[in-house]
């Protein structure tokens, strides 16, 4: 997969281009680490790797299957470089607004500048058969981070710039002031998600037809998000595909791997099956698969290679993560 394509040519030609339908079991962490091992030279080892991170961060509130609530920093921007960190030689700094409640959760977070006021964007999210609902309050303390000079010089020097809102205010003008100082051998990847939901004035986080596709997509080399993230996520990523020969898109469908598409053709990558997982377990997942395939096509990977790694990794943390979950509620059991 080239990684360095005419993304001007994309923003030329998908910028009147029609949009497609709008989209309306117990085992050992070790264990689950051998059935799903992630090749660890995924990354350039020969040098640095330094990585920006803009969109937002949050504050999750999780209630779990078993009725307790969890309180902890959140965000793909936080999932994305707890990963990184697990790699020699890689670096990740953060752009995205924050309170001063923040930091206290998430300490080892590299930001770009302090926290402002007292409040963080806070998620709230709840399972009820396995179906998550959620709450988003405070979406006036997430206003983007402006593009200063600081700024500028970091993404200047920015080998990956991940793109991951949790909300749809990351305007195209936003991008554009962002991508003018990333140079064009930057792998560019993009996590949609926020530009695909509508907050209530209830707080209940909705759908969102994701309608500045055109103006936004050209700008990356890959873009990454789920099929429960819209109505006919295929579909969608089919025609996004087809106007933007030169962004791959990939779509993750949990236990039935990942879907890619390039030039409007579609390939699965299998991913290996694992047990039934307490469904808190599987918050970040999608984050830890997004992390694993920057630093596989940063590391000049084939693209269904690093899809096929990333799977791995995904399915790494979720088992890790259940068996947290069970070690809890065996703990709490015995009180």
């Amino acid at each position: 997969m080239p990684l360095s394509p005419s993304r001007a040519a994309d923003a030329s030609a998908s910028a009147d281009a029609p949009a497609p339908a709008p989209a309306p079991a117990s085992a050992s962490a070790s264990a689950a680490s051998a059935a799903h091992s992630v090749d660890r030279t995924s990354t350039p080892a020969a040098r640095h790797l330094r990585v920006s991170v803009v969109g937002h961060v949050c504050i999750d509130e999780n209630t779990a299957d078993r009725g307790d609530v969890l309180r902890s920093a959140g965000s793909p921007a936080v999932f994305i470089a707890h990963q990184f960190a697990e790699f020699t030689g890689v670096s990740t700094t953060v752009l995205a607004p924050r309170g001063t409640d923040f930091d206290p959760l998430a300490p080892e977070i590299s930001f770009f500048d302090a926290a402002e006021g007292d409040t963080t964007l806070v998620y709230r999210n709840s399972f009820v058969d396995g179906v998550r609902h959620q709450q988003c309050l405070y979406t006036d303390s997430a206003v983007p981070k402006p593009v200063d000079a600081h700024t500028a010089k970091r993404m200047r020097d920015s080998d990956v710039v991940i793109v991951a809102p949790l909300l749809s205010n990351l305007s195209p003008t936003y991008l554009n002031d962002i991508f003018e100082n990333v140079p064009a051998s930057a792998l560019r990847l993009l996590l949609p998600q926020g530009y695909m939901r509508r907050v209530g004035t209830d707080h209940i986080v909705h759908e969102r037809e994701f309608t500045e596709w055109a103006h936004v997509l050209p700008h990356f080399d890959v873009v990454v998000f789920s099929d429960e993230d819209c109505t006919d996520a295929l579909d969608t990523a089919r025609g996004w595909s087809r106007a933007l020969p030169h962004t791959a898109i990939v779509v993750t469908q949990n236990r039935r791997g990942a879907t890619i598409f390039e030039r409007g053709r579609s390939r699965r990558v299998a991913a290996a099956p694992i047990a039934a997982v307490d469904s808190v377990a599987t918050i970040g997942a999608g984050d830890v698969f997004s992390a694993h395939l920057a630093l596989g096509l940063a590391g000049r990977r084939d693209l269904d290679v690093a899809v096929a790694n990333a799977n791995n990794a995904a399915a790494s943390f979720i088992e890790a993560a259940n068996v947290r979950a069970s070690a809890r509620d065996e703990s709490s059991q015995l009180v």
